[in-house]
């Protein structure tokens, strides 16, 4: 009589091995950290970042401008922040806002690199979502 128990390790084996190359081709729900921009990098290089389409991940700040003016495209717009510094986004809001949605919740934002009349970048929301 054969033994499962080779049978059943094979089986978890085979399961882990998929498991892992599916998430590091980036099949998984998850973004990988290197297809995030930091928004270091966009205030670092702005001419380079303007008009990009660009995925960002940090904590939704709200109105709270962690010292950056207000680009005043409406007055809903709102600012994200990661390690590396702080960006106002406008457009629409997280989904859940208010209710889901506190200060420092972590959050992608895909969207445009745009410029102010004053040329600070900002980000023209595409698509949201929370994590």
């Amino acid at each position: 009589m054969m033994s499962k128990i080779p049978i059943f390790v094979l089986v978890i084996l085979t399961t882990l091995t998929f498991y892992s190359q599916a998430h590091s081709n980036g099949q998984g729900n998850t973004l990988q950290k290197s297809e995030y921009t930091s928004i270091g990098e966009i205030w670092k290089d702005i001419e380079s970042y303007q008009d990009q389409i660009v995925t960002i991940y940090g904590e939704y700040r709200g109105w709270h401008g962690e010292g950056l003016k207000n680009p005043l495209i409406t007055r809903s717009d709102w600012v994200i922040r990661d390690s590396t510094g702080a960006i106002y986004v406008t457009g629409k809001f997280p989904s859940g806002l208010g209710k889901k949605v506190s200060l420092g919740t972590e959050i992608v934002v895909k969207g445009q690199v745009l410029l102010s009349k004053d040329k600070r970048p900002y980000v023209k929301v595409k698509e949201i979502s929370l994590k």
